[in-house]
């Protein structure tokens, strides 16, 4: 049976700034004008399951765009994330939030479009589970000599060129996030800094994440230093058998750990890792219990006869199962372009998720700041804001708005910010970045309502129309404005609010105003309300009531004076003793 070789990839969880496998999906409520983009579309293509990382890479990158990952943490394979207008969003979905769209965004996300994303924007809002907000893009760095055979996927997903460069490994250090190790034959002398770079910071390591495929990944495992070093990372001693002394995998394979990041793909990746030398992995005796198999080879030939097995296709964990160590991912075979179309998606999709994990602990985390909520027209305020990271030493800062605000040091940790003239309330962004010496960016975003400055409420005038014998109520709030929308409030009236010979007014408690004529008056009664805002502005508006006749029958004959009200013969007197106020509206 053909040997096979698949570059395993490994992944962390996605998010904010969270320390992988630390955050857990929390249910949030996404507004209306978000825009979903559809990761669980069948069959997966490059279009449709690749390009959106590169939207999410340059939106993030370069637009300070956040982008939530929504995953059920309760689904099966290929099973339904959220549902949104009676249609099942699968695969791992990303949402771009309303808020942070505009007209330069949409432009992006329909340029993407046309690259094969699918995406909709939303008419509601909807509550979904978000695993982690990404607000963080990786650097990879390739194996010198062997890491040009994954360029391919930069390609497929639109990620540009300059989001990867070629290093020794020799050379690795704490500004590199994750070390790309294809088809390769490591030795200690050329890849033992792998040991270390990836160990615990507070041991002198950087926490570097390690994606190794095909042989490389049982040579690595087999490498012991001078001093007794084993670079067994994800199986237990002696490492993982050798690429040429097992045989290939069996299809179909196994999947498991539907609910984790890397994992997040739809369908099958078993014909795109059919090649190369190794394409699954055997432990010659076990896996460590830290590491996870997300796909396997149930009936591999050579377990349990070679080894205890599983044989993995996928695996991943912390090296040596030391948490404080970086991520490790294995994925079988060389290429992974081999066989359906979706097949290489999928395969390339765990690729991407485990990547763009790699840098979550060492990029900068915005932990506090004073952004408020809403802030007044032309405000002048004092912001600040603190970043963590694994070295805080060389951290910058910059702060933008996306509504015409000024900073008077827009590069500095605590600015003073100027609000815009505004006379309406404006939605509007403040957004923090900070970077570290290695150039790795985090930021934060938050949506702020600008307001104008504060103002009194305007009332304006009301009419309406009354007979004699019934009181009315008018609604004198329906017309009245507040710029800074500011609830308002009828307080009283401006005099006494008995008008003697007319009728008296009085305050509803619904707010509304009601005006009670007296039996005998007919004419204009008027009066002046006082209205009021929460912050004690007050405006004065004025409410009429015109008191008169109706004419029910429309006779041209007020019903006062008229005998049959309603016209149809029979005398307002005839009607039950003219008490049916359906024909004697006026009791006459």
């Amino acid at each position: 049976m053909e040997k096979k070789c698949i570059a395993f990839l490994f992944v962390l969880m996605f998010g904010f700034l969270f320390k992988p496998n630390q955050a857990k999906a929390q249910l949030e409520t996404i507004p209306t004008g978000s825009y979903i983009i559809d990761m669980g579309i069948v069959p997966q293509t490059i279009g449709n399951g690749l390009k959106p990382y590169g939207l999410a890479y340059h939106l993030v990158r370069f637009e300070n765009v956040p982008i939530k990952w929504s995953i059920n943490p309760n689904k099966v394979k290929d099973g339904t994330d959220f549902i949104y207008n009676g249609y099942e969003f699968k695969g791992g979905p990303f949402i771009i939030p309303a808020n942070f769209r505009n007209t330069k965004i949409d432009s992006i996300i329909s340029a993407w479009n046309t690259l094969g994303v699918v995406g909709v924007t939303t008419t509601s809002d909807i509550n979904v589970p978000v695993y982690r907000t990404l607000t963080f893009f990786p650097t990879w760095t390739l194996d010198d000599g062997s890491g040009g055979k994954v360029i391919p996927y930069f390609g497929n997903s639109g990620i540009p060129a300059d989001a990867y460069k070629f290093n020794e490994t020799q050379l690795l250090n704490c500004c590199d996030d994750v070390f790309i190790l294809p088809h390769s034959d490591p030795t200690w002398g050329t890849h033992s800094n792998l040991f270390y770079w990836n160990a615990a910071i507070a041991d002198g390591g950087c926490e570097g994440w390690i994606w190794s495929a095909c042989h490389g990944v049982s040579v690595l495992e087999a490498i012991v230093g001078p001093g007794g070093e084993k670079m067994n990372f994800l199986s237990n001693d002696p490492g993982t058998v050798d690429f040429g002394d097992h045989d290939g995998g069996t299809m179909p394979y196994s999947y498991d750990h539907p609910t984790e990041p890397f994992m997040q793909f739809m369908d099958i990746l078993d014909g795109a890792t059919e090649n190369g030398s190794e394409q699954i992995y055997l432990p010659i005796t076990t896996w460590r219990p830290s590491t996870k198999i997300g796909v396997y080879d149930p009936d591999h030939p050579d377990v349990p006869s070679l080894s205890q097995g599983p044989a993995a296709k996928v695996a991943f964990g912390h090296a040596f199962g030391d948490v404080n160590r970086g991520q490790v991912m294995f994925e079988g075979g060389h290429s992974h372009d081999n066989g359906a179309e979706s097949e290489l998606v999928a395969a390339q999709r765990v690729f991407f998720n485990f990547c763009f994990l790699a840098p979550a602990k060492s990029t900068p985390e915005i932990t506090s700041h004073n952004i408020p909520l809403v802030v007044q027209s032309g405000e002048v305020l004092n912001l600040t804001a603190t970043a963590t990271a694994a070295s805080t030493a060389g951290v910058t800062y910059e702060w933008f708005d996306v509504c015409g605000g000024s900073f008077n040091n827009a590069y500095i940790q605590s600015p003073i910010y100027t609000a815009p003239i505004v006379t309406e309330a404006t939605p509007c962004g403040i957004t923090v970045r900070a970077t570290d010496e290695c150039g790795r960016v985090g930021f934060l975003s938050q949506e702020v309502t600008v307001v104008p400055a504060p103002e009194p409420p305007v009332a304006n005038a009301d009419n309406d129309t009354t007979p004699p014998y019934l009181p009315v109520d008018v609604d004198v709030l329906d017309n009245d404005t507040d710029i800074n929308l500011d609830p308002l409030t009828v307080t009283g009236f401006v005099g006494s609010p008995t008008i003697p010979g007319e009728g008296t007014f009085s305050i509803n408690p619904d707010g509304t105003v009601r005006f009670t004529p007296d039996p005998t008056f007919t004419g204009t009664s008027s009066i002046d309300y006082i209205v009021c805002d929460t912050t004690s502005r007050c405006d004065t508006g004025t409410v009429s009531i015109l008191v008169a006749y109706p004419d029910s029958d429309g006779d041209g004959i007020t019903d006062d004076v008229d005998v049959d009200d309603d016209n149809d013969g029979i005398l307002d007197t005839d009607y039950y003793g003219g008490t049916d106020p359906s024909a004697d509206d006026d009791n006459d």
